[in-house]
């Protein structure tokens, strides 16, 4: 073989290393071969899902659609904010990276005030890309030694890249990506800036990340807007719940043509006395007809309104983020997420809700109701079975 033929072999060589060495990896080192997982994806042509989101507003913070993006303006009233956040959220598991896509513009911020994009609650754990002040950078929050411990690294001292060219005025592509011990922020595409962890505490302090904006404009009167066009939450991995399952049931009288609350459960605020951000997967219905010569339809609905006086019980205090209420009257308004009927002679029903892939986010309620459809009272038990991500 001669030396022109041995050359031109390395260089092949060499070309094929590198490729390999180029493939497109997760997190942990393993060459990606699979889609990833979606979490939650969303965009904004038409408006904003308030099943889908939650918003949060203070003074003359608010939130609407502009040109086919999320529009948050915190207005001029001082101490004015904005929060929108997806009711989904991204469970970090170990052994999988999580990554959260988004495309944004900011406007303009003065001092005193910030702008936030990223994952993660309103004051404790996250990664997020935006303003204090008039610095742009990237944000970690975490809670995990039991005091909150925020670094917020300016654009210009990022340790890949500073982003020269970027114009945060201008919509914008911005991706994090994380596992165990460190945080990868990219500008469109480019890895700019990494974060490694200190090794005697987790990332993070609460692994339930939900997508979140937001706007403060501080003791400023200034005001502060920013815009989402498109938002994605993934798993590099498969998504599986591997949290506890629960279950609760009751027997209720209906009657004619009466909405009543049969049995509600609601997804609490906190959980060992920690902000709760774990969601609830209903997962099985039950119902069973305890005088069967009777016709009826019963209705699953998220957040309605309960008449009488509603008494929530915890499922297990220590152990579930749920609680539950049988002494509810009526059920007025809400989401109705399914609707089914028995009629004379039916005895007992079970429905697998797993297909409906809807959830509970913190605070939400989720409400078993029944309206008899004939004259009379009637007997009926229903019940719930859930898996809790926690």
């Amino acid at each position: 073989m001669s030396a022109r033929n041995i050359t031109e072999e390395s260089i092949l060589l060499k070309g094929i290393r590198q490729l390999l060495q180029d493939t497109i990896r997760t997190n942990y080192n393993e060459e990606v071969v699979s889609n990833l997982f979606p979490i939650f994806q969303e965009s904004f042509a038409y408006n904003i899902n308030d099943r889908l989101f939650n918003t949060v507003l203070v003074g003359s913070g608010a939130v609407s659609v502009s040109t086919s993006t999320a529009l948050l303006e915190s207005g001029t009233i001082t101490g004015s904010t904005v929060n929108l956040l997806s009711k989904k959220r991204l469970r970090y598991r170990h052994g999988e990276s999580g990554l959260l896509r988004f495309s944004a513009l900011y406007f303009a911020t003065t001092t005193g005030t910030t702008a936030f994009i990223g994952m993660g609650s309103a004051s404790e754990d996250g990664f997020f890309f935006g303003f204090t002040g008039t610095t742009f950078g990237v944000l970690h929050r975490n809670s995990a030694s039991g005091l909150l411990v925020t670094a917020f690294i300016a654009q210009a001292d990022w340790n890949r890249d500073n982003a020269t060219s970027l114009i945060t005025t201008n919509l914008n592509s911005y991706d994090i990506q994380f596992k165990a011990g460190e945080i990868n922020y990219f500008v469109n595409s480019v890895l700019v800036h990494v974060i490694n962890s200190p090794i005697t505490v987790p990332i993070l302090g609460i692994p339930n990340l939900p997508f979140r904006a937001q706007v403060d404009n501080g003791a400023t009167t200034d005001a502060i807007d920013l815009k989402v066009a498109h938002v994605g939450l993934f798993i590099e991995g498969i998504d599986k719940f591997t949290g506890v399952t629960n279950s609760k049931d009751n027997e209720k009288t209906l009657a004619s043509g009466v909405r009543t609350s049969i049995l509600t459960i609601r997804n609490k605020s906190s959980f060992n006395s920690k902000v709760n951000t774990n969601i609830i997967i209903p997962r099985i219905w039950t119902i069973g007809n305890v005088d069967n010569d009777r016709s009826f339809r019963l209705e699953l609905v998220i957040n309605t309104t309960l008449g009488g006086v509603p008494v929530f019980t915890d499922i297990d205090t220590n152990n579930s983020v749920a609680e539950f209420d049988v002494a509810g009257t009526t059920a007025t308004g809400g989401d109705v997420v399914m609707v089914t009927s028995l009629n004379e002679g039916a005895v007992n029903e079970v429905i697998y809700l797993e297909t409906l892939d809807f959830i509970l986010a913190p605070t939400d309620t989720l409400t078993l109701a029944g309206t008899l459809l004939v004259a009379g009272n009637f007997q009926i038990n229903s019940g719930i079975s859930w898996k809790e991500d926690i």
